[in-house]
């Protein structure tokens, strides 16, 4: 009663409940939340040191106040030890008022840092949980000592380290010590700008293993409590790189194949006009040889000119070739006999320095190509690995069966996936570094000295492989060499055809054939070449100029041979015109760029034959008799000379 007194006396109406039993204790801790326990230090049956462990048993952190009459000092430690919040005597009750006003105030101030502490650790988890799950590498660097504070678990995962391990671990065991002062340059602008310059930079990373990788760094100093810290976060870009350096090496070679394009679209233009005129200069040349005394100094000097006129028309092949517009006789082919022979072929020609190597698989499938294209290819590398070796060394050819994979052919556009035959021809020479291989594929570029190259070898080789529907892949450097692999398609024909072999001879004629070419020179040396073999021959500049002669002397016209490029209408515009009028009328185009597809597309026109300019008499005549043979004219229907119905003014001014 005199507690409870003292109690409202201090302002305090408190809502008590007495007990003098350890089970009414335990009863009334569990029947509501009280605030104070006072108890009396010495009671019988139930002490006050017993009701202290109860409370303190049950897990309750409330003050608990012991009251006692007589305690000595030695009690008063020992209840104090047990865990009591204070001790008032008796006869001091003016004490226990500021003494529970106390311990309240206490309990209240213990009971708010234990939620703010509760608090705090749920944010902390929060934090520790959002950073784990980050998968960027996340720290917090100590600024004074640049020590990791905090890592998360990318970050341990990035480098190889536990977390015990990265923690106190310094920024220099992580980062090769090249790169450390850059670091350190960053770190000393962002304290030094109090926190308003972010740190953003890339840099390589040392993992525990000691592999090196590149990482992005974003920084922002900040103060935490007393100290600056940086947070920093470190992004693993080893596979962005990657795929950098793939797209560069894409956009490289598809810069390389539209340059190449470019190169070809300027080749063929090249190649239509000056095949014109080395037709008039071969042509014209031959015709006039026809009329000269054989002994005579002129006739010496002229013989000259149609073969000078044909390394001429080589040298536009080979720019043909490069530019895809040849036309190609492909047919299954065993590659294996093929670079045989040509091995045989090269230990006669190269030098006795140069040691030849074999090596393939006695079971190698057939590809579809032209022979004489692959001996081409095989002769181009042949040459420039002699040139490679000017002191001797080794050459190697080779072949296999290889499969391009999807992941091969995505970083290398003019491949496509699938089986070749892989032909390899390697050297021991000097080898190119990378900016020469860049280009080797170009038309004229050569490093040879001048006068000891064109520049066309390996570009009409690419060409070649390009028109077979096979991938070139080179791998050279400095000092080690060269290979070069041409793959081949496999050739759905497994059992290879025979080689026809065309008629021996210059044949000539006396039908009447339709001529027609929008070059003046070509019309001209084509109709004489032709009139020197007996035929009797129309000419017309254009497609629509042919086609009136052709309506007008269809009855006698027994073949029309017409250029492809033409203005107004082209070669296959004019056949399709003619077809409609008579189909049976046997035509033969001709053309300086090269067929480019369009015979084959034209045979069942009725085209028989493909004559590349520049052409001479034997290979026109040649031309013109198989595709009048091949529809079964003969001499019989060539017995009558041919009188045209037109005036011969109208006659010549269709010649001119």
């Amino acid at each position: 009663m005199l507690l409870l007194r003292e109690l409202a006396a201090n302002g305090y109406a408190p809502t008590s409940e007495r007990v003098e039993t350890s089970a009414g204790m335990i009863r009334a801790l569990d029947s509501q939340e009280w605030d104070l326990v006072i108890a009396d230090y010495a009671v019988p049956g139930f002490s006050g040191l017993e009701a202290l462990r109860l409370v303190r048993g049950s897990g309750l952190d409330l003050p608990f106040i012991v009251v006692s009459g007589a305690i000595g000092e030695g009690t008063a430690v020992e209840v104090m030890k047990a865990g009591a919040s204070d001790y008032v005597m008796k006869d001091n009750r003016a004490r226990l008022g500021p003494a529970i006003a106390r311990e309240l105030r206490e309990a209240v101030s213990r009971r708010e840092r234990g939620q703010a502490d509760q608090a705090l650790a749920t944010s902390e988890r929060a934090v520790r949980t959002i950073l784990d799950s980050a998968r960027d590498g996340i720290v917090v660097v100590e600024a004074e000592t640049r020590t990791f504070v905090v890592v998360n678990n990318a970050m341990c995962q990035m480098l190889g380290y536990s977390r015990k391990e990265l923690l106190g671990m310094g920024i220099q065991q992580v980062h090769p010590r090249e790169e450390l002062p850059r670091i350190a340059q960053g770190m000393d602008l962002q304290v030094n700008s109090a926190g308003l310059s972010p740190l953003t930079m890339s840099v390589a990373m040392q993992r525990k293993d000691g592999s090196v990788f590149s990482v992005d760094i974003n920084s922002q100093s900040v103060q935490l409590d007393d100290r600056l810290c940086f947070v920093a976060v470190y992004r693993d870009i080893t596979e962005r790189q990657q795929a950098e350096k793939e797209r560069d090496l894409l956009e490289q070679q598809l810069f390389q194949a539209q340059k190449l394009e470019a190169l070809g679209t300027l080749a063929g233009g090249i190649a239509h006009d000056f095949n014109n005129l080395l037709t008039g200069v071969i042509g014209l040349t031959e015709l006039a040889l026809q009329d000269m005394d054989p002994d005579s100094k002129t006739y010496e000097y002229l013989s000259e000119v149609p073969a000078l006129g044909h390394s001429a028309a080589d040298l536009i092949a080979s720019l043909m070739t490069f530019s895809r517009r040849t036309a190609t006789e492909r047919r299954p082919v065993p590659l294996l006999p093929l670079v045989k022979e040509m091995g045989n072929v090269l230990s006669r020609t190269l030098p006795e320095t140069i040691t030849i190597r074999r090596f393939w698989s006695q079971r190698v499938p057939l590809v579809d190509a032209d022979p004489t294209q692959v001996q081409q290819i095989i002769m181009n590398l042949a040459t420039n690995a002699r040139d490679a070796m000017p002191n001797g060394g080794e050459l190697t050819l080779a072949i296999d069966v290889a499969s391009l994979s999807e992941e091969y052919c995505h970083l290398r556009p003019d491949a496509t996936p699938g089986y070749y035959v892989c032909l390899s021809v390697r050297d021991t020479g000097t080898g190119m570094p990378p900016e020469v291989q860049e280009r080797i594929f170009e038309p004229f570029f050569t490093t040879k000295e001048i006068g000891q190259g064109t520049g066309l070898g390996l570009a009409s080789l690419y060409g070649i492989v390009k028109n077979h529907g096979g991938h070139v892949r080179v791998d050279s450097a400095p000092g080690q060499g060269t290979e070069f692999r041409i793959y081949l398609p496999v050739s759905a024909e497994q059992s290879p055809g025979e080689q026809e072999q065309g008629p021996e001879g210059t044949p000539g004629g006396t039908e009447v054939l339709l001529l027609v070419d929008d070059a003046p020179s070509v019309l001209r040396t084509g109709q004489r070449m032709l009139e020197s073999l007996g035929y009797t021959v129309l000419t017309a500049s254009d497609g629509n100029e042919a086609l009136g002669v052709y309506r007008s002397h269809r009855d006698k016209i027994a073949l029309v041979l017409t250029d492809m490029a033409m203005p107004k209408m082209d070669g296959k515009k004019l056949c399709e015109e003619i077809v409609r009028i008579d189909p049976t009328t046997p035509l033969l185009l001709a053309s300086g760029h090269g067929s480019d597809g369009d015979v084959a597309q034209l045979e069942a026109l009725g085209v028989k034959g493909f004559i590349q300019k520049p052409f001479n008499i034997a290979r026109l005549g040649q031309a013109v008799r198989e595709a009048l043979d091949s529809v079964g004219l003969r001499p019989a229907r060539q017995g009558s000379a041919f009188v045209p119905a037109a005036p011969q003014t109208e006659h010549a001014r269709l010649g001119s």
